[in-house]
């Protein structure tokens, strides 16, 4: 594991300042769960929420995180996620089940 950590560095890339904290972040996550059960959902309606994703995937499986992608300005959701499993086999299942699936999830309506 040590030359894939030692790696990391030899890619060329921009530096930013303080740029060794994400990466200390990114190899401890790396640790913590294993490769592949993070998996991605796109074309969600943009009134999706957090809540909702973690509600209907949870019945796959542990769901350690759910992180919606947001606009950095307007704070809207860019209509996709991510979804952190902690386990792989758990991944699997919800790709299986829901890709290329379409759901009603239900949302909020406010006049």
């Amino acid at each position: 594991m040590e030359t894939s950590i030692l790696g990391l560095a030899s890619f060329p890339c921009y530096t930013t300042p303080n740029r060794s904290l994400p990466k200390l972040r990114i190899l401890s996550m790396r640790h913590q769960y294993p490769l592949a059960s993070k998996i991605v959902v796109k074309n969600l309606p943009y009134f999706t929420r957090e809540n909702t994703l973690q509600t209907e995937f949870s019945n796959f499986g542990k769901i350690a995180e759910v992180n919606m992608v947001k606009d950095a300005i307007t704070g809207r959701s860019k209509g996709f996620a991510f979804i952190q499993y902690t386990s792989q086999d758990d991944a699997m299942l919800a790709l299986e089940n829901m890709d290329q699936k379409v759901h009603i999830l239900s949302f909020d309506y406010q006049h």
